[in-house]
């Protein structure tokens, strides 16, 4: 059994290395038939310049202030010039809005005093103002000591006037006011300097907008806003009478 097993493997490998000759002629004679292949050098391409869009810069918003001033005296030569600097009036639903609050000074990226707020004073404690359907008029406030070798006497403004449930806001430094103008707005400014201000303010009008007005109704324009005190008498009052935002 021994031998048996040795001659069947040798004859096993005869057969196999007869095999890789024959396998090694085929390659070598179909290789020298065959031309070599040419390697095209690679093509370097043209860099894409990357396509720029032309930027915009923001367009300031055009929005005017006209400007109110009064001078309010006492007997004793005390006198302080309130000095109301006030726009059109837009609504809340129009985005240049926030643009003309911004534009007079108030807190970028923030919302003005009465927006989607309650009204202190109103006489309605569940009354929000909505700004959807509100109007707003922005502007800035300033009032001066004219008689800065004095200290500034303490006087309170009031300032009154339009619909039911409009009102008037205030930004202060840290801090917002907001109360109805039906039933009036006390000031009292609180002096550092000769002057006080200017501060952003804005006069909310309720229910400016509606579907039979879409663009504001000219009703709520008819009641003027009034700065006014009480205190000390034959000063005359500062009326305003608010103008609709063109377009």
């Amino acid at each position: 059994m021994t031998v048996f097993r040795t001659r069947s493997t040798a004859a096993a490998a005869a057969v196999v290395a007869a095999l890789l000759l024959v396998g090694c002629g085929n390659v070598r004679g179909e290789s020298s038939n065959e031309p070599e292949a040419v390697v095209e050098p690679p093509v370097a391409e043209e860099p894409i310049e990357p396509v720029v869009e032309p930027t915009q810069e923001p367009v300031p918003l055009n929005y005017p202030l006209t400007t109110y001033s009064s001078t309010f005296s006492n007997d004793d030569g005390f006198s302080q010039t309130l000095t109301l600097n006030i726009g059109q009036v837009i609504p809340g639903s129009d985005p240049r809005a926030l643009d003309a609050w911004y534009s007079v000074g108030g807190l970028s990226g923030g919302t003005p005093p009465c927006w989607d707020s309650g009204v202190p004073g109103s006489g309605n404690t569940n009354f929000e103002l909505k700004s959807s359907l509100a109007g707003y008029a922005f502007g800035t406030v300033t009032i001066t000591n004219d008689a800065p070798d004095f200290e500034a006497q303490e006087l309170v403004y009031q300032w009154t006037g339009n619909t039911d449930g409009s009102a008037f806001g205030v930004e202060y430094s840290d801090s917002q006011n907001c109360h109805a103008l039906y039933g009036g707005l006390m000031m009292n400014p609180d002096f550092v300097s000769a002057n006080w201000g200017p501060v952003p303010v804005v006069v909310a009008l309720n229910a400016y907008v509606s579907p039979a007005f879409p663009a504001g109704d000219p009703a709520s324009l008819a009641i003027p806003l009034k700065v006014k005190t009480n205190l000390w008498g034959g000063s005359t009052p500062i009326e305003v009478l608010l103008q609709p935002f063109p377009g």
